[in-house]
């Protein structure tokens, strides 16, 4: 972990959560999608998040694949 911080090396996000936050908080995405884009693009997915935060692997699974 100190030889990352040293060599100014950033964990890449683990979860969707912290994926979208890092999204959420990186300029240059902010240019390349435009503010209502991504805004839009982020309450759909934080949306998806809160819809299915208690389904079970096997609900989930089937979720998407009715879906898609």
């Amino acid at each position: 972990e100190s030889e990352r911080e040293k060599l100014n090396i950033k964990r890449l996000p683990v979860t969707l959560i912290e994926a979208l936050d890092a999204m959420k908080n990186t300029s240059p995405v902010n240019t390349w999608f435009g503010q209502t884009f991504l805004e839009s693009y982020l309450a759909v997915k934080y949306s998806e998040i809160e819809k299915v935060k208690d389904d079970d692997e096997t609900s989930l699974c089937n979720r998407y694949r009715n879906i898609f």
